[in-house]
């Protein structure tokens, strides 16, 4: 997995176009895009990203998830990643209009779940790859 500065994260690839475009993108990136924009961090903001197989960071990943989707009795992280671009303004913009947006990969090698946080507003997804 690759972190890109402009909101999104590429899984076979950098993406290093510095503009945004309408999808789908022209090459072969495979990409989630949470906050797809021209990101401009050199007049402020961050960009973080880890990932972890800490035991209970993900017990909290798996009751996350459980509370969510209370069918999904079997389901137990085994792998997280977080992704925040915290404070960042759009290419151009007064460094006064930031934004925070935070995305976290929860994935039990069969099913992967993306949970998006941008300001006190969550989006949730589901993403389920098999075999």
């Amino acid at each position: 997995m690759q972190v890109n500065n402009n909101g999104d994260v590429t899984f076979d690839a950098p993406l290093s176009q510095f503009t945004s475009q309408a999808f789908p993108i022209s090459g072969s990136h495979k990409i989630i895009a949470p906050f797809w924009t021209d990101i401009d961090t050199r007049k402020g903001g961050y960009l973080y990203y880890r990932t972890t197989t800490q035991s209970a960071i993900l017990q909290r990943g798996t009751n996350k998830i459980r509370s969510l989707f209370p069918n999904i009795i079997n389901f137990s992280a085994s792998w997280m990643m977080v992704v925040t671009w915290e404070d960042v303004a759009a290419y151009g913009c007064s460094p006064s209009g930031t934004i925070t947006c935070q995305q976290v990969y929860i994935c039990s090698g069969r099913i992967e779940f993306r949970i998006l946080k941008e300001k006190l507003k969550y989006v949730l997804s589901l993403m389920i790859f098999l075999d």
